[in-house]
C-alpha cells in the first residue's frame, strides 16, 4: 500500500515544476458579521494553476436551430489550483480569495470549493473575479 506521506512528496515535486505563489484572503467582518471592505491574510500558498480546457469538453445538444454547427457547444472553461496538503491549506475554506503574486498578469480568484482529497493534496475550483 502506497503511504499518504509518499504520494504528498509526489505532489510536491510536481507542484515545484510549475510554480504558481498565491496569497489566500478572507473577507474581514465587522462586529456586526458584515464585510467592511477590507480584507485578512489567511495562508500564502505555493501550487499549480491551471484550467481544463481540453477539447475533449465539446458536446452535442438538441436545439431547434437549422445550423448543424450552433448544436456542438463547447462548456465554460474550469479554473483549479492544486497545492499540497499542509497545515496552511488546510485554513482555506469556500468564498475566501486567492490571489496570484509572481505571474505576469496578476489574477484574483474566488474559492468555491476546497477539494481537500484523501489528505494528500487540495485541488480548488476557482471563480475569476475582478
Amino acid at each position: 500500500m502506497i503511504s499518504k506521506e509518499r504520494m504528498r512528496a509526489i505532489v510536491v515535486k510536481a507542484v515545484q515544476t510549475f510554480p504558481t505563489k498565491v496569497n489566500i484572503r478572507r473577507k474581514h467582518l465587522n462586529q456586526y458579521k458584515e464585510w467592511d471592505g477590507t480584507y485578512d491574510d489567511v495562508a500564502q500558498l505555493t501550487g499549480v494553476l491551471y484550467k481544463n480546457d481540453t477539447a475533449s469538453n465539446i458536446f452535442f445538444s438538441f436545439t431547434e436551430t437549422d445550423s448543424a454547427a450552433s448544436n456542438f457547444t463547447k462548456p465554460d472553461t474550469q479554473t483549479y489550483f492544486i497545492t499540497d496538503w499542509n497545515a496552511d491549506a488546510l485554513k482555506v475554506k469556500p468564498l475566501d480569495i486567492l490571489d496570484t503574486v509572481d505571474n505576469d498578469v496578476n489574477q484574483r480568484f474566488e474559492i468555491q470549493e476546497p477539494g481537500a482529497n484523501m489528505e494528500i493534496y487540495l485541488n480548488m475550483t476557482l471563480k475569476e473575479v475582478e
